[in-house]
């Protein structure tokens, strides 16, 4: 089979150090696809971003961990806390879900007011994912699918990771997302849902070097390859991601950029 190769970069309009990476990589001809955050701090910067960069495909980020929703969080008492603002953690969600209380009609609102922002703004979106792939949850697939066919969007991400080998770096919530991807996989298929025939960065997630980077490309199998990425250039912004989140402590944001823009 031919071999081809999407590079996906998360997190696109968080912050401007997501930014200036995504502007940088995607100008070099090498980012093929950002997803957008629709609930980041610079969110507008990134649309106008977009708008410079008509090669970059630009797909929506949905998101219900860390930060705050766009919806009035009155609206959504069982996935945001107290003060507003979603949990940080995945695993809330899924607590949530074993638990029987994941409202499904909340996720659908404040996913589709995501996903209307971003059309308002003038993106015609390539694909959906989910920030912590929390769309793998099965209730929330369901979610995910309908709001993809009702925008038109034929494309959803599914990180089933090719390398077992690499999800067993990530213990047993590594496992646990490649069995739910495993499921995902047959739903989308019912669903006419396109993705990717393999998936590369749930094992190195944030540490995809240059020399990941370059293996994974020449390791691709046939047919397509979505490889996802995470770059920034460490601003303040960023610093005090890193500062608040502890997978953001080890991520090697800068080294991710530099793998992108190697001419290996």
């Amino acid at each position: 089979m031919t071999k081809q190769v999407i590079l996906n970069a998360d997190d696109f309009g968080w912050t401007d150090g997501h930014n200036l990476a995504v502007e940088k990589a995607s100008m070099l001809g090498v980012l093929h696809r950002a997803s957008l955050m629709c609930t980041g701090e610079a969110f507008y910067e990134a649309v106008e971003l977009a708008q410079r960069l008509p090669k970059l495909g630009v797909g929506v980020h949905l998101t219900l961990n860390e930060g705050f929703p766009l919806t009035k969080h009155t609206c959504l008492p069982n996935v945001t806390r107290m003060n507003g603002a979603f949990y940080d953690e995945a695993f809330d969600l899924a607590r949530l879900w074993l638990q029987g209380k994941l409202i499904t009609d909340e996720v659908s609102l404040e996913w589709r007011c995501q996903i209307e922002r971003a059309l308002e703004a003038g993106i015609s979106p390539t694909h959906l994912d989910s920030h912590k792939h929390v769309h793998l949850i099965p209730p929330l697939l369901e979610v995910v699918i309908a709001l993809a066919q009702e925008a038109h969007i034929d494309y959803i991400r599914l990180p089933l990771e090719r390398s077992f080998r690499h999800i067993l770096r990530r213990g047993v919530s590594g496992v646990i997302l490649w069995m739910l991807a495993i499921r995902a996989s047959k739903r989308l298929l019912q669903a006419g849902m396109k993705f990717a025939d393999h998936f590369i960065g749930i094992g190195y997630s944030g540490e995809m070097t240059s020399s990941r980077l370059r293996r994974s490309m020449l390791h691709a199998g046939g047919g397509l390859t979505e490889i996802m990425v995470h770059p920034a250039v460490v601003t303040p912004a960023v610093r005090a991601l890193k500062r608040r989140y502890r997978w953001a402590a080890r991520y090697r944001f800068e080294e991710e950029l530099e793998a992108l823009c190697s001419l290996r």
